[in-house]
């Protein structure tokens, strides 16, 4: 059977050990939820350790929780960077609505430069949402034929926008 007062008079003796240690390793905040895990699980246990394994003990147990305190702060950290980002990102297009007007315009500005045939291709399958075998059929060649074409007019497209051949794709592609 566990002996409260064992536990008391434990506690007493060794908190000021832990919750030093506790500050030590994950910060003043912390250090108080740290130390109470540790005495929680010798509770929970039921241990009554001799008095030389006790800080032993205590530590090693403390350290094992700081390390899951130290993770998940990570955690919660990284989280907190990518929320921030993404909230960020909306905020600065909703303050700057021109943003995508902007790249619009330059779009549309680069297709005006292609020939007929290069932007047919591209309207129909880009912003239609043709597949190519029905822009081929649209169009009235076959679907190999149009493949070509399309990639050709997107290779066009990439350049009028000034950037290189090798660069990813502004555009989606249906097959």
């Amino acid at each position: 059977m566990f002996d409260e007062e064992w536990f008391a008079e434990f506690y007493r003796r060794r908190y000021p050990a832990i919750l030093a240690y506790g500050v030590r390793r994950v910060g003043p905040e912390a250090a108080r939820d740290l130390a109470a895990e540790v005495f929680l699980v010798v509770w929970r246990r039921g241990l009554q350790l001799p008095e030389a394994e006790e800080l032993p003990w205590l530590y090693t147990t403390a350290r094992k929780i700081a390390a899951n305190h130290l993770r998940s702060r990570d955690r919660r950290t990284a989280l907190t960077r990518r929320v921030a980002a993404v909230l960020a990102a909306g905020v600065a297009e909703q303050l700057d609505p021109m943003t995508s007007v902007d790249a619009g315009v330059d779009v549309r500005a680069a297709l005006a430069t292609l020939a007929p045939k290069d932007q047919e291709a591209l309207l129909l399958v880009e912003w239609e949402g043709l597949d190519q075998a029905t822009a081929a059929e649209v169009v009235g060649c076959r679907p190999g034929t149009f493949k070509v074409r399309l990639h050709r007019a997107r290779k066009r497209l990439a350049a009028a926008l000034g950037e290189p051949a090798s660069a990813s794709r502004l555009v989606r592609t249906n097959s």
